[in-house]
């Protein structure tokens, strides 16, 4: 496939020839010559790559072309980097190669338009994806929203106040801190973002809004801090909140209050306070302020600081904090400082709290 795509003609006897003497190539059983090795595969596919985006009119996109971008060009594979190291070699500067990258994403677009199969329409989107990350990972010149824009702004809606960003799809997106975005004033059509971790954790202001046209789906981090999430309900329209639990469950949260864990796990601490402001040495009868069920029963919330050792069991019956973090338990509940286990605990009750029905 690759060989004719660069124009290489498959039926002269003298080519065929080259590829029967030539060591790294063998027939298989119904004639066609391909790499004896995986690894001059790999070689062979992303210096193709990079000869298609640094000679956009070389040949024309083929369906296993497309194929390979969505499966073959995926974050730190050999493709992947081949490529990367290709335009790092190469005299492109950066706009160049994220202008190459935006035609080849046109090309994409415009290859079998209006396709039925979902399989091919998922293949298009999953190569538009692979791209994105390419660019945004093979440029740190340049701030990855900026590259994003580049790559989606829809020119003719877009002005100097607000960003339309049109078909961008991100999809099966790497856990990276480059691939965390500024969204502010940008408009969102037609896009789609999918198992995208940290789609929670980008910025967005009270400009930012997804569509009706969208999709979000799996894009909830089992790390996520609540209290760092910036979105709000007026970001989205409604049918994309209905259409996603767990992004619903993380802009309910952030309505109640944003205090993602900390604040109600301070109130359950100062439950075991006894008089004079103190800790209880013995196992106090804990009465909990209802506003803990807010976020978590505060049984589980019990579970999870068990788990991390910040309470105990009583032999007697009920829960005590742990004697040996009384020191650090006091200075987080009166001077809010944090300690290792803590914050252990916290990332637990926040992702239990997103993935809860509790909401």
């Amino acid at each position: 496939g690759y060989l004719r795509r660069i124009n290489v003609d498959l039926s002269s006897e003298k080519v065929l020839k080259s590829l029967r003497d030539n060591p790294f190539f063998a027939a298989d059983s119904s004639g066609n010559y391909t790499f004896r090795f995986d690894f001059y595969n790999s070689v062979f596919k992303y210096n193709a790559i990079f000869y298609k985006i640094s000679e956009p009119g070389s040949f024309v996109l083929t369906d296993p072309f497309i194929d390979s971008l969505a499966n073959d060009l995926k974050f730190n594979s050999i493709i992947f980097k081949g490529i990367s190291n290709n335009f790092a070699e190469s005299e492109m500067d950066e706009e160049i190669f994220i202008s190459r990258l935006r035609g080849l994403i046109e090309e994409i677009y415009s290859h079998r338009n209006g396709e039925a199969n979902l399989g091919f329409v998922h293949a298009k989107r999953k190569a538009v994806s692979n791209i994105a990350v390419l660019a945004v990972s093979a440029c740190p010149g340049k701030p990855g929203t900026e590259i994003l824009g580049l790559l989606f702004r829809d020119l003719a809606r877009s002005d100097s106040a607000l960003s339309v960003i049109s078909r961008m799809y991100l999809v099966d997106i790497p856990m990276h801190q480059r691939f965390v975005f500024d969204f502010s004033a940008m408009y969102f059509t037609d896009s789609i973002f999918e198992n995208y971790p940290q789609f929670v954790e980008c910025i967005f202001d009270s400009d930012t809004y997804f569509s009706e046209t969208c999709e979000i789906n799996k894009v909830s981090s089992e790390n996520v801090e609540l209290r760092n999430i910036s979105f709000a309900r007026h970001n989205f329209d409604d049918k994309i909140l209905s259409d996603d639990n767990s992004l619903y469950r993380a802009v309910m949260l952030k309505e109640k209050g944003g205090e993602s864990a900390s604040a109600t796990v301070k109130k359950y601490l100062r439950a075991f306070y006894g008089i004079n402001n103190r800790i209880a040495y013995n196992a106090p009868a804990v009465s909990f302020p209802d506003s803990l069920n807010g976020i978590l029963p505060h049984g589980e919330i019990t579970a999870i600081l068990v788990v991390h050792g910040i309470v105990e069991e009583f032999p007697a019956g009920g829960f005590l904090l742990n004697p040996k973090l009384h020191s650090k338990i006091n200075k987080f509940v009166m001077q809010n400082l944090s300690f290792p286990e803590l914050n252990k605990a916290l990332r637990d009750i926040d992702a239990k709290s997103l993935h809860s029905g509790n909401i």
